[in-house]
């Protein structure tokens, strides 16, 4: 999460008026369900690990899994061309 958004949700950005504050709560709402989201995914990954499951498996689930609740898929060669873009 940037610092953008951590500051909105904190409430630094100054709103006070009831439907900002709800807009807030609805935002972080989302980033508790999302954080909570990845910490059973971790917790997975650990509990593979203890099962002795092959580790760079268990470590792939545990990414793709992480990658699908953050709504960002490896698209092959997206990440190059943005990077790319980027570089003067």
């Amino acid at each position: 999460m940037g610092a953008k958004m951590f500051n909105y949700i904190a409430g630094d950005d100054g709103a006070r008026d009831e439907a900002a504050l709800e807009h807030k709560a609805g935002y972080l709402g989302i980033a508790l369900g999302t954080l909570e989201a990845v910490r059973n995914v971790i917790s997975d990954y650990h509990h593979a690990l203890d099962k002795r499951q092959h580790g760079d498996i268990a470590a792939f689930k545990a990414l793709d899994r992480i990658q699908t609740i953050l709504g960002k898929p490896w698209v092959q060669g997206e990440e190059l061309e943005r990077r790319k873009k980027q570089t003067p």
